[in-house]
């Protein structure tokens, strides 16, 4: 389904009945992983997946846009289409947006869930990318367990294709994103929190875990072992269970 925001083609699915629960995707993905994790939810929850603007089927867009900017989407989203999330659940850059959400009030939800948000900004922004590129050049060529290599593979592509790859809107928006702290939108977030993390998530490493959860006074933190920063694939049951759980609470 499709329904036009801010100018812009916004691509969705939703699946199940009950309170609503949103999910919005990291950069370089689309819905599709969120929502082949996930789906067993909708037996319990009204699930939206939304491909953020640029990503999946949703329109490029046409300027750079900063967190805000996206947030200020999602809100104008659930407007549209007159939902009310009980629950918020962000991946990597998907929960950068959700953090700036719920700090902001863009949107009055009940819980959120943050799955190796990313938002925190610890390092020179300028070798962001160098940095990435070589550390999972190195692990693509490592030994490594589970299906780590393969998530870790997939992202690195991904990021590859849409931060070079793209047109100028979404190369404008990357540069915009990656100079964004989030540190202080998080200190002002009440709402109850579960935070979970993948113990070798090399995108958004588990320090920042930690700082979201001191930052973040109402917060749960999960790290989860033999889980990448896709942990919601590497460790779905455990991911999901822990999700059902914060939510029936």
């Amino acid at each position: 389904m499709q329904v036009l925001v801010d100018d812009l083609v916004i691509n969705y699915e939703i699946i199940g009945k009950g309170r609503s629960v949103l999910f919005i995707h990291g950069w370089g993905d689309d819905l599709n992983n969120l929502k082949q994790a996930f789906d067993s939810l909708s037996k319990s929850y009204q699930l939206i997946f939304i491909d953020l603007p640029g990503f999946g089927k949703s329109e490029l867009p046409k300027v750079g846009l900063n967190i805000a900017d996206f947030a200020k989407l999602i809100q104008g989203f659930c407007q549209k289409l007159n939902l009310q999330p009980y629950g918020l659940v962000g991946h990597s850059f998907g929960g950068a947006v959700a953090i700036k959400i719920v700090a902001n009030n863009y949107l009055n939800i009940d819980n959120l869930i943050l799955l190796d948000a990313s938002g925190i900004r610890e390092i020179d922004k300028s070798k962001l990318l160098i940095k990435t590129a070589s550390k999972a050049g190195k692990l693509l060529t490592s030994p490594l367990p589970y299906n780590l290599k393969n998530n870790l593979k997939k992202h690195f592509y991904n990021k590859i294709k849409s931060d070079y790859l793209l047109n100028e809107g979404m190369k404008e928006t990357f540069k915009k994103i990656i100079s964004e702290d989030l540190s202080h939108d998080a200190s002002l977030i009440k709402n109850d929190t579960l935070i979970i993390y993948g113990e070798e998530d090399l995108e958004t490493p588990i320090r920042y875990a930690y700082l979201l959860h001191e930052l973040i006074k109402n917060s749960t933190l999960e790290i989860i072992g033999l889980a990448s920063h896709y942990v919601f694939l590497d460790q779905k049951e455990k991911v999901i269970k822990l999700v059902k759980d914060f939510l029936d609470a």
